[in-house]
Protein backbone atom coordinates (compact mmCIF):
# COMPACT_ATOMS: atom_id res chain seq x y z
CA UNK A 1 0.00 0.00 0.00
CA UNK A 2 1.34 3.57 -0.83
CA UNK A 3 2.88 5.20 2.54
CA UNK A 4 1.98 8.95 2.89
CA UNK A 5 3.97 11.46 4.67
CA UNK A 6 3.95 15.22 4.64
CA UNK A 7 7.04 15.95 3.20
CA UNK A 8 6.04 13.92 0.38
CA UNK A 9 2.86 15.77 0.10
CA UNK A 10 4.58 19.16 0.33
CA UNK A 11 7.49 17.56 -2.79
CA UNK A 12 4.14 16.95 -4.70
CA UNK A 13 1.58 20.54 -4.34
CA UNK A 14 0.90 21.76 -7.52
CA UNK A 15 3.12 25.27 -7.37
CA UNK A 16 1.50 28.69 -7.39
CA UNK A 17 0.85 30.46 -10.54
CA UNK A 18 2.11 34.07 -10.44
CA UNK A 19 -0.14 36.49 -12.54
CA UNK A 20 1.87 39.19 -14.48
CA UNK A 21 0.43 42.84 -13.74
CA UNK A 22 0.51 45.43 -16.45
CA UNK A 23 1.25 49.06 -15.43
CA UNK A 24 -0.32 51.62 -17.47
CA UNK A 25 1.75 55.13 -17.13
CA UNK A 26 -0.53 58.18 -17.56
CA UNK A 27 -0.51 60.27 -15.14
CA UNK A 28 2.07 62.50 -17.03
CA UNK A 29 -0.12 62.81 -19.89
CA UNK A 30 -3.28 63.77 -17.86
CA UNK A 31 -0.99 66.42 -15.80
CA UNK A 32 0.50 67.77 -19.06
CA UNK A 33 -2.90 68.65 -20.53
CA UNK A 34 -4.50 69.87 -17.06
CA UNK A 35 -1.31 72.21 -16.81
CA UNK A 36 -1.91 73.26 -20.25
CA UNK A 37 -5.73 74.10 -19.60
CA UNK A 38 -5.03 75.56 -16.31
CA UNK A 39 -2.24 78.28 -17.98
CA UNK A 40 -5.32 79.29 -20.23
CA UNK A 41 -6.99 81.05 -17.09
CA UNK A 42 -4.19 83.04 -15.98
CA UNK A 43 -3.57 84.42 -19.77
CA UNK A 44 -7.38 85.22 -20.30
CA UNK A 45 -6.81 87.52 -16.71
CA UNK A 46 -4.10 88.83 -17.95
CA UNK A 47 -5.42 89.86 -21.54
CA UNK A 48 -8.36 91.92 -19.24
CA UNK A 49 -5.92 93.35 -16.97
CA UNK A 50 -3.23 94.81 -19.90
CA UNK A 51 -7.01 95.76 -21.74
CA UNK A 52 -7.74 98.05 -18.60
CA UNK A 53 -4.16 99.68 -18.06
CA UNK A 54 -4.65 100.73 -21.69
CA UNK A 55 -7.86 102.27 -21.59
CA UNK A 56 -6.34 104.03 -18.18
CA UNK A 57 -3.20 105.76 -19.99
CA UNK A 58 -5.23 106.50 -22.93
CA UNK A 59 -7.54 108.39 -20.71
CA UNK A 60 -5.31 110.02 -18.15
CA UNK A 61 -1.72 110.42 -20.48
CA UNK A 62 -0.46 112.88 -22.46
CA UNK A 63 1.97 111.13 -24.31
CA UNK A 64 0.50 109.50 -27.95
CA UNK A 65 -1.46 106.99 -28.01
CA UNK A 66 0.07 104.00 -28.66
CA UNK A 67 -2.09 100.63 -29.22
CA UNK A 68 -1.38 97.99 -26.83
CA UNK A 69 -2.34 94.32 -28.42
CA UNK A 70 -4.45 91.90 -26.65
CA UNK A 71 -2.98 88.70 -25.40
CA UNK A 72 -6.78 87.66 -26.11
CA UNK A 73 -5.39 87.44 -29.50
CA UNK A 74 -2.97 84.41 -28.40
CA UNK A 75 -6.29 82.79 -27.23
CA UNK A 76 -7.31 80.77 -30.48
CA UNK A 77 -3.95 79.54 -30.80
CA UNK A 78 -4.01 78.12 -27.86
CA UNK A 79 -7.97 77.34 -28.27
CA UNK A 80 -6.75 74.94 -31.17
CA UNK A 81 -3.96 73.35 -29.34
CA UNK A 82 -6.35 71.81 -26.88
CA UNK A 83 -8.53 71.01 -29.83
CA UNK A 84 -5.64 69.16 -31.31
CA UNK A 85 -4.84 67.49 -27.89
CA UNK A 86 -8.36 66.29 -27.00
CA UNK A 87 -9.17 64.68 -30.60
CA UNK A 88 -5.53 63.34 -30.94
CA UNK A 89 -4.31 62.10 -27.62
CA UNK A 90 -7.80 61.88 -25.35
CA UNK A 91 -9.83 58.98 -27.27
CA UNK A 92 -5.84 57.11 -27.17
CA UNK A 93 -5.97 56.80 -23.38
CA UNK A 94 -9.83 56.26 -23.55
CA UNK A 95 -8.47 53.04 -25.46
CA UNK A 96 -5.59 52.28 -23.27
CA UNK A 97 -7.74 52.45 -20.40
CA UNK A 98 -10.60 49.95 -21.45
CA UNK A 99 -7.94 47.84 -22.81
CA UNK A 100 -5.85 48.42 -19.06
CA UNK A 101 -9.58 46.73 -17.54
CA UNK A 102 -9.76 44.52 -19.99
CA UNK A 103 -6.25 42.97 -18.82
CA UNK A 104 -7.15 43.27 -15.25
CA UNK A 105 -10.47 41.41 -15.72
CA UNK A 106 -8.01 38.72 -17.71
CA UNK A 107 -5.80 38.32 -15.05
CA UNK A 108 -8.13 37.76 -12.27
CA UNK A 109 -10.15 35.35 -14.35
CA UNK A 110 -6.62 33.26 -14.65
CA UNK A 111 -5.75 33.78 -11.16
CA UNK A 112 -9.42 32.34 -10.70
CA UNK A 113 -8.99 29.27 -12.55
CA UNK A 114 -5.28 28.73 -10.86
CA UNK A 115 -6.37 28.65 -7.71
CA UNK A 116 -9.17 26.02 -8.54
CA UNK A 117 -7.03 23.76 -10.16
CA UNK A 118 -6.37 23.36 -6.60
CA UNK A 119 -9.96 22.85 -5.45
CA UNK A 120 -11.37 19.42 -4.52
CA UNK A 121 -13.39 18.65 -7.43
CA UNK A 122 -17.07 19.27 -5.42
CA UNK A 123 -15.65 23.21 -4.90
CA UNK A 124 -15.36 24.24 -8.38
CA UNK A 125 -18.41 25.74 -10.44
CA UNK A 126 -19.51 28.79 -12.38
CA UNK A 127 -18.89 31.35 -9.81
CA UNK A 128 -16.21 31.28 -7.17
CA UNK A 129 -17.11 29.40 -4.15
CA UNK A 130 -17.84 31.34 -0.79
CA UNK A 131 -15.77 30.25 1.74
CA UNK A 132 -17.55 30.65 5.26
CA UNK A 133 -15.01 32.36 7.94
CA UNK A 134 -15.80 29.11 10.20
CA UNK A 135 -14.23 26.65 7.83
CA UNK A 136 -12.07 25.68 10.88
CA UNK A 137 -14.88 25.14 13.03
CA UNK A 138 -17.06 22.64 10.50
CA UNK A 139 -13.11 20.81 9.96
CA UNK A 140 -11.95 20.32 12.88
CA UNK A 141 -14.81 20.84 15.50
CA UNK A 142 -17.81 19.21 14.06
CA UNK A 143 -15.31 16.49 11.56
CA UNK A 144 -17.45 17.52 8.44
CA UNK A 145 -16.05 15.68 5.22
CA UNK A 146 -15.88 18.17 2.61
CA UNK A 147 -13.79 17.10 -0.21
CA UNK A 148 -15.16 15.41 -3.39
CA UNK A 149 -18.40 14.93 -1.79
CA UNK A 150 -20.77 16.30 -1.28
CA UNK A 151 -21.98 18.25 -4.26
CA UNK A 152 -21.70 21.67 -5.01
CA UNK A 153 -25.18 22.59 -4.44
CA UNK A 154 -24.89 20.71 -0.92
CA UNK A 155 -21.83 22.47 -0.12
CA UNK A 156 -23.21 26.14 -0.44
CA UNK A 157 -26.12 25.14 2.03
CA UNK A 158 -23.58 23.74 3.91
CA UNK A 159 -21.89 27.03 4.15
CA UNK A 160 -24.55 28.82 4.74
CA UNK A 161 -25.58 26.98 7.91
CA UNK A 162 -25.14 28.62 11.48
CA UNK A 163 -25.11 25.81 13.75
CA UNK A 164 -23.63 22.66 14.04
CA UNK A 165 -27.49 21.17 13.74
CA UNK A 166 -28.32 22.98 10.75
CA UNK A 167 -25.34 21.41 8.91
CA UNK A 168 -26.54 18.39 9.94
CA UNK A 169 -29.91 18.79 8.56
CA UNK A 170 -28.09 19.79 5.76
CA UNK A 171 -26.46 16.68 5.21
CA UNK A 172 -29.46 14.51 6.18
CA UNK A 173 -32.19 16.24 3.94
CA UNK A 174 -30.12 15.53 1.22
CA UNK A 175 -28.56 12.08 2.12
CA UNK A 176 -29.61 10.14 -1.30
CA UNK A 177 -27.68 12.42 -3.23
CA UNK A 178 -24.46 12.41 -1.02
CA UNK A 179 -24.95 8.10 -1.51
CA UNK A 180 -25.24 8.23 -4.85
CA UNK A 181 -22.19 10.67 -5.15
CA UNK A 182 -19.52 8.99 -3.31
CA UNK A 183 -20.28 5.85 -4.81
CA UNK A 184 -19.76 7.44 -8.50
CA UNK A 185 -16.33 8.67 -6.52
CA UNK A 186 -15.59 5.11 -5.35
CA UNK A 187 -15.94 3.85 -8.64
CA UNK A 188 -13.77 6.12 -10.60
CA UNK A 189 -10.89 5.32 -8.35
CA UNK A 190 -8.39 2.78 -10.99
CA UNK A 191 -5.38 2.66 -8.62
CA UNK A 192 -4.51 -0.96 -8.20
CA UNK A 193 -2.63 -0.21 -4.75
CA UNK A 194 -6.11 1.15 -2.96
CA UNK A 195 -8.60 -1.57 -4.54
CA UNK A 196 -8.67 -3.84 -1.58
CA UNK A 197 -9.52 -0.71 0.60
CA UNK A 198 -12.01 0.12 -2.19
CA UNK A 199 -14.50 -2.98 -2.22
CA UNK A 200 -15.18 -2.68 1.32
CA UNK A 201 -16.36 1.31 1.09
CA UNK A 202 -18.67 0.03 -1.82
CA UNK A 203 -19.63 -2.88 0.78
CA UNK A 204 -20.35 0.27 3.03
CA UNK A 205 -21.98 1.93 0.79
CA UNK A 206 -24.11 -0.65 -0.11
CA UNK A 207 -24.50 -1.26 3.27
CA UNK A 208 -26.39 2.54 3.67
CA UNK A 209 -28.50 1.43 0.58
CA UNK A 210 -30.26 -1.46 2.18
CA UNK A 211 -30.41 0.26 5.25
CA UNK A 212 -28.40 -1.03 7.30
CA UNK A 213 -26.51 1.54 8.16
CA UNK A 214 -25.19 0.66 11.09
CA UNK A 215 -23.37 -2.23 9.70
CA UNK A 216 -22.00 0.16 7.40
CA UNK A 217 -21.13 2.81 10.09
CA UNK A 218 -19.14 -0.19 11.74
CA UNK A 219 -17.07 -1.52 8.88
CA UNK A 220 -16.44 2.30 7.83
CA UNK A 221 -14.93 3.37 11.03
CA UNK A 222 -12.46 0.73 11.12
CA UNK A 223 -11.66 0.95 7.29
CA UNK A 224 -10.82 4.57 8.17
CA UNK A 225 -8.50 3.08 10.86
CA UNK A 226 -6.94 0.46 8.87
CA UNK A 227 -6.26 3.18 5.76
CA UNK A 228 -4.47 5.80 8.18
CA UNK A 229 -2.25 2.96 9.80
CA UNK A 230 -1.49 0.86 6.57
CA UNK A 231 -0.99 4.12 4.49
CA UNK A 232 0.77 6.69 6.83
CA UNK A 233 3.84 6.49 8.84
CA UNK A 234 3.77 6.46 12.42
CA UNK A 235 4.24 10.71 12.57
CA UNK A 236 1.87 11.48 9.86
CA UNK A 237 -0.79 9.41 11.46
CA UNK A 238 -0.30 10.56 15.11
CA UNK A 239 -0.66 13.97 13.35
CA UNK A 240 -3.89 13.39 12.26
CA UNK A 241 -5.44 11.80 14.79
CA UNK A 242 -3.82 13.04 18.37
CA UNK A 243 -6.25 15.50 20.06
CA UNK A 244 -3.63 16.71 22.62
CA UNK A 245 -2.05 19.01 19.81
CA UNK A 246 -4.80 20.81 17.32
CA UNK A 247 -3.60 19.77 13.42
CA UNK A 248 -2.05 22.85 11.40
CA UNK A 249 -4.06 22.02 8.54
CA UNK A 250 -2.75 24.52 6.58
CA UNK A 251 0.67 23.83 6.01
CA UNK A 252 -0.46 20.40 3.54
CA UNK A 253 -1.95 21.37 -0.04
CA UNK A 254 -5.62 22.44 0.10
CA UNK A 255 -6.99 18.82 -1.02
CA UNK A 256 -4.97 16.59 1.50
CA UNK A 257 -5.20 19.87 4.07
CA UNK A 258 -9.45 19.64 3.70
CA UNK A 259 -9.61 15.86 4.17
CA UNK A 260 -7.38 15.56 7.08
CA UNK A 261 -8.67 18.56 8.88
CA UNK A 262 -12.13 16.14 8.73
CA UNK A 263 -10.54 13.44 9.65
CA UNK A 264 -8.69 15.13 12.61
CA UNK A 265 -11.94 16.64 14.02
CA UNK A 266 -14.02 12.82 14.21
CA UNK A 267 -10.94 11.60 16.12
CA UNK A 268 -12.13 13.70 19.00
CA UNK A 269 -11.99 13.04 22.14
CA UNK A 270 -14.54 10.43 24.14
CA UNK A 271 -13.67 8.77 27.71
CA UNK A 272 -16.76 6.69 28.93
CA UNK A 273 -14.81 6.14 31.78
CA UNK A 274 -14.76 10.02 32.68
CA UNK A 275 -18.58 10.13 32.18
CA UNK A 276 -18.38 12.11 29.02
CA UNK A 277 -21.98 11.86 27.49
CA UNK A 278 -21.97 9.57 24.16
CA UNK A 279 -21.86 12.27 20.92
CA UNK A 280 -24.58 12.32 18.62
CA UNK A 281 -22.40 14.07 15.59
CA UNK A 282 -19.85 10.99 14.33
CA UNK A 283 -16.76 10.49 15.77
CA UNK A 284 -14.22 7.38 16.05
CA UNK A 285 -14.24 6.71 19.72
CA UNK A 286 -17.56 6.47 19.81
CA UNK A 287 -18.53 4.63 17.28
CA UNK A 288 -15.88 2.14 18.65
CA UNK A 289 -16.68 2.31 22.62
CA UNK A 290 -20.09 3.98 22.38
CA UNK A 291 -22.46 1.89 20.63
CA UNK A 292 -25.84 3.32 20.77
CA UNK A 293 -28.96 4.67 19.21
CA UNK A 294 -27.58 8.35 19.60
CA UNK A 295 -24.05 7.38 18.20
CA UNK A 296 -25.23 5.01 15.30
CA UNK A 297 -27.31 7.11 12.49
CA UNK A 298 -27.81 6.67 8.82
CA UNK A 299 -26.70 10.14 8.92
CA UNK A 300 -23.18 9.41 11.04
CA UNK A 301 -22.24 5.99 9.10
CA UNK A 302 -22.86 8.74 5.75
CA UNK A 303 -20.03 11.13 7.00
CA UNK A 304 -17.99 8.20 7.83
CA UNK A 305 -18.65 7.04 4.15
CA UNK A 306 -17.40 10.12 2.74
CA UNK A 307 -14.60 10.48 4.99
CA UNK A 308 -13.18 7.73 3.21
CA UNK A 309 -14.14 8.88 -0.45
CA UNK A 310 -11.59 11.69 0.81
CA UNK A 311 -8.73 9.38 1.77
CA UNK A 312 -9.35 7.43 -1.40
CA UNK A 313 -9.19 10.24 -3.47
CA UNK A 314 -5.66 11.98 -1.66
CA UNK A 315 -3.89 8.62 -1.53
CA UNK A 316 -4.80 7.99 -5.29
CA UNK A 317 -3.30 11.57 -6.29
CA UNK A 318 -0.43 10.80 -4.03
CA UNK A 319 0.26 7.74 -5.83
CA UNK A 320 0.01 9.02 -9.22
CA UNK A 321 2.21 11.97 -8.33
CA UNK A 322 5.06 9.24 -6.98
CA UNK A 323 4.67 7.87 -10.29
CA UNK A 324 5.55 10.93 -12.38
Amino acid sequence: MPSLDEDSMQKNAPESSRGVSRSVQITGISKAIEGLMKHQRPLIGASASLASLSRDLVSKSTLPKIEVPSLSALLPEVNRLSATLSSSILPGLNRLIKAYHKDISQIAESIRKIAETSYPPNWKGDRVIQLPNNLETLLLDEGLPLAWVPSRQVLDKLFAATTPAERRKVLSNNWRGILNATIQELESIEEPELKDYLQFALESADSIKSKHWRASQALSTNLIDSILHQSFDSVSKRKLTDQSTRIDWKTYPLRPAIVFAGIWGSYSQYWPSNGDPIPRRYTRHASAHGVSKRQYSRLNALIALMHIVGLLKVLEEHVRDQQK
